[in-house]
């Protein structure tokens, strides 16, 4: 189940072969050159590791990790590797038009990013939202290939999640959003939690840093979240920890990353969320090898 999950690459298939949407992810010891293409969809492309040069819009771009390539339908496109030995990881995901069309009818917040950008753009996010990017990705691909009861819903309900949250982190970076005092608190303090989630992030810490009482803040979380901020702090830990072990990292160095002080508390906050261990859970479920 491991390698089936690892998509074979060629740089003469860059057709969809489902109606709607297509995930791949790709890893490749020696990258390829891709010469000059276009889609019908949109592709967009989530960049993990490499040394390669994407050629878009008579532009040439290293890609860095954390980048995000956008490209419209139709658009040529192209990439020349620089070094060969340096594995090409990334994600690849293609959308119809037809799909793309059908979800921005329901709600044009789906099609925010590629009304703000021009044939192609290349988007560059911190590593905690490019971590919560992968944890949405490799659910995606969990659920597509499990085949169970639901999963072809579930699949769609998880790609307009990942389309939503993508166009919100865009929209974070290209606009600022006039808020309400208490609005704009709330979102600086969830800011600072998914930024700092390796550092004490106790009530006290927050109240001392944000000048508010800890009383305030623990409103703040029920109202807007239903959980307590210690539930929000742990939930966000073990989202980075399962993303890091997913994609490679050792059980406990990815513990450590992800802000829990020792083991044994990571431990018990996986078992309660997840209802297995660290290692049952990533021997069920690894989908990328390094």
């Amino acid at each position: 189940m491991k390698e089936k999950l690892i998509s074979p690459f060629s740089s003469g298939n860059q057709t969809m072969e489902y109606p709607d949407f297509e995930l791949h992810y790709y890893q490749d010891d020696a990258p390829q050159r891709v010469e000059p293409h276009r889609h019908t969809g949109y592709e967009i492309l989530f960049f993990l590791e490499g040394n390669v040069v994407y050629n878009h819009d008579n532009q040439k771009t290293i890609l860095k990790p954390n980048d995000i390539v956008v490209i419209k339908p139709n658009t040529p496109h192209s990439l020349s590797p620089i070094d060969n030995d340096i594995p090409y990881r990334r994600f690849t995901w293609w959308i119809s038009k037809e799909r793309m069309d059908q979800l921005t009818s329901i709600d044009s917040t789906f099609n925010y990013m590629f009304t703000h950008m021009g044939s192609s753009a290349i988007f560059h996010v911190s590593t905690i939202d490019f971590l919560m990017l992968q944890s949405k990705l490799i659910r995606i691909l969990e659920n597509f290939y499990r085949k169970a009861f639901g999963s072809a819903l579930q699949s769609q309900i998880d790609a307009a999640d990942l389309l939503l949250y993508l166009n919100q982190l865009v929209h974070a970076q290209l606009e600022s959003v006039p808020a309400s005092q208490e609005t704009s608190l709330y979102e600086n303090l969830t800011n600072h939690v998914l930024a700092h989630l390796d550092e004490d992030l106790s009530l006290d810490d927050l109240a001392n840093k944000f000048f508010v009482s800890k009383y305030y803040i623990s409103h703040l979380f029920k109202a807007n979240m239903g959980i307590s901020l210690h539930q929000y702090v742990i939930k966000k830990r073990l989202e980075v920890a399962r993303t890091l072990m997913l994609t490679g990292t050792d059980i406990t160095e990815a513990s450590s990353q992800a802000g829990f002080n020792n083991y044994s508390n990571f431990y018990r906050a996986f078992m309660k969320e997840y209802g297995t261990s660290p290692k049952n859970y990533l021997e069920q479920n690894k989908i990328i090898q390094q």
